[in-house]
């Protein structure tokens, strides 16, 4: 509706003072402001909700197999550098701290020293320029004072000279800051790499000695991250990679990600046996029509769309369909290894979906996934079992999806697993 967006530049007045109990208020900004705003006598008397992001330092941390050199190695720096520039710096999620491995730091410096001169600042508008200017005068004065604090805890390496060039516009006019890099080579015996944020394209590389000692020091903000981030949305925490990876992160197997093939089959496997991601591709089953009025009378399902010609051309389907269930029975056909071994029963099915129809002629096969092994409580009256869930796909002659489901299966234990 009209005015339910408002835009409001510079000073808000008295703003603050018309909220009530049933207003929210959310900053993004710095601690000192942010505590300031809090502490406005109307928020605190009304009690408005009021919720803070501040001072957020993230980092972007070199691995230390990224030597210089490496594909790796490259995109880092080019990363570090784009987002020191890019909007001046002047955005919450840019990269404040680069923590790299200790005995790198110079290959870093360098690096980083080699693509900064070639940022051009000025007019974004012309051509060339990479860099434009801070919001305003007394941001440049802000971001100076910040970064002359952060010199306290380390070395100048690049920047700081207020002599620069500025392509077209004015240097004394506009509101222009240049790249600023320091080198904090003691970042846990220093507060203010980690405190101070200079906003706008200031940034302080440090070293680490080891990976434990490097997720250490880039935690505590509330922001990509930090320790305190994750408590205070611990429900949202999420993980972001390629589907291998996030099934080996998360020990439950993803659409897309590798799968590992045996001569074996999966159910002649104890729990401990089976791996995350282990796959059975079966062979095919043709379905007939005998097969569909076979099962019609097994089951007592007559619907038209399985049983009627007639019908059937005159439905969605434009012809008979198979009985759902039937593809599943079918499908269990295919993939169960009838003999007796490890797996015990079967102990469910969850999200089922029908996704395409099966007719009468269609081939299927089955792609049976082993997704997920949880420990299972051992029964008073059985022996160490586990629970196994599978990511089933039913395809047809054209390797398209006509069912989709997991199943669950007991399976037992050889022993114990520890917890």
């Amino acid at each position: 509706p009209e005015g339910a967006l408002q835009l409001v530049c510079g000073g808000a007045g008295d703003l603050l003072t018309h909220l009530g109990c049933q207003d929210a208020v959310a900053f993004t900004g710095s601690a000192a402001t942010g505590r300031m705003l809090r502490e406005t006598p109307n928020i605190v008397e009304r009690a408005v909700r009021f919720n803070m992001e501040a001072d957020s330092l993230n980092c972007s941390i070199l691995g230390p197999d990224a030597a210089p050199g490496t594909e790796e190695f490259d995109l880092f720096v080019k990363e570090v550098v784009r987002e020191m520039t890019a909007k001046a710096g002047q955005k919450c999620t840019a990269i404040r701290r680069t923590i790299v491995p200790a005995g790198m730091e110079e290959d870093v410096i360098k690096a980083l020293r080699a693509r900064l001169e070639r940022v051009v600042i000025g007019d974004p508008g012309v051509e060339g320029v990479r860099m434009g200017p801070l919001a305003t005068k007394g941001q440049v004065r802000d971001v100076g004072a910040a970064a002359a604090k952060l010199r306290e805890a380390g070395a100048l390496v690049y920047g700081g000279d207020a002599d620069f060039a500025v392509v077209g516009a004015d240097r004394e006019k506009g509101a222009f800051f240049a790249p600023m890099l320091l080198a904090c080579d003691r970042p846990f015996e220093h507060d203010e790499p980690h405190a101070v944020e200079a906003f706008g394209p200031v940034n302080t590389v440090m070293p680490y000695g080891s990976v434990d000692e490097a997720i250490g020091r880039a935690g505590g903000g509330e922001e990509m991250g930090g320790v305190r981030g994750v408590l205070h949305y611990m429900q949202r925490t999420a993980v972001q990679g390629s589907p291998t990876v996030l099934t080996r992160v998360m020990d439950q197997w993803m659409p897309g990600a590798e799968e590992k093939r045996d001569r074996v089959h999966p159910f002649r496997k104890y729990f401990e046996e089976l791996e995350i991601g282990e796959t059975l591709v079966t062979h095919g089953r043709t379905v007939t029509e005998a097969d569909v009025v076979a099962f019609a009378g097994i089951s007592g399902d007559f619907f038209y769309a399985h049983m009627d010609d007639v019908a059937a051309r005159a439905s969605i389907f434009e012809r008979r369909v198979a009985h759902g269930y039937f593809v599943l029975s079918a499908a269990a056909g295919l993939f169960v290894d009838p003999a007796p071994g490890p797996v015990l029963a079967n102990y469910g099915l969850d999200n089922l979906r029908f996704v395409k129809p099966v007719y009468i002629g269609d081939t299927i096969h089955v792609r049976l996934t082993c997704k997920q092994k949880t420990v299972k409580d051992t029964p008073a009256d059985g022996g160490p079992q586990g629970v196994v869930a599978w990511d089933v796909e039913v395809r047809n002659q054209a390797d398209e999806a006509v069912a989709l489901y997991t199943i669950l299966t007991l399976v037992r234990r050889r022993g114990v697993i520890s917890e």
